[in-house]
């Protein structure tokens, strides 16, 4: 014989979800972008260069990504476009990529992430400079 016991039973809607728990609304909070942080037109012509460390190691042209400038930056803040570098996969996020540490990255391949913005800049044309942080 079953036994019943005072607790109730929960409605579950066709979901799975308790139809008697009802979710408060919240508002979004927007996202302010600083002016001239993004330019889509010059990330394209940075990623045509083609991998700055290749090319340092004679290796010719290499499918890029764009690399935005670290040093400087708070945690979670993103340089402006303008302070990018191109990098192929492997120089960016892989084995060898500047993500897995910048200062055994910049001592590994002798230049520092600031030279290659710079030298970026200056094959672009563009007339800001790189700041350097100390």
């Amino acid at each position: 014989m079953l036994r019943r016991t005072g607790f109730k039973s929960k409605k579950v809607d066709s979901i799975g979800f308790n139809a008697g728990l009802k979710r408060s609304s919240f508002k979004k909070k927007s996202v302010k972008r600083r002016v001239g942080y993004s330019n889509p037109e010059y990330m394209a012509r940075v990623a045509a260069l083609g991998c700055a460390i290749c090319r340092r190691l004679g290796l010719g042209w290499v499918t890029a990504e764009v690399h935005h400038q670290r040093t400087g930056t708070g945690g979670g803040v993103r340089a402006p476009d303008t302070k990018t570098a191109p990098l192929c996969n492997n120089h960016h996020t892989g084995a060898d990529g500047i993500h897995q540490g910048r200062k055994a990255w910049e001592r590994r391949f002798e230049v520092t992430e600031l030279e290659l913005v710079a030298e970026t800049q200056s094959m672009l044309g563009f007339k800001e400079e790189a700041q350097s942080y100390v």
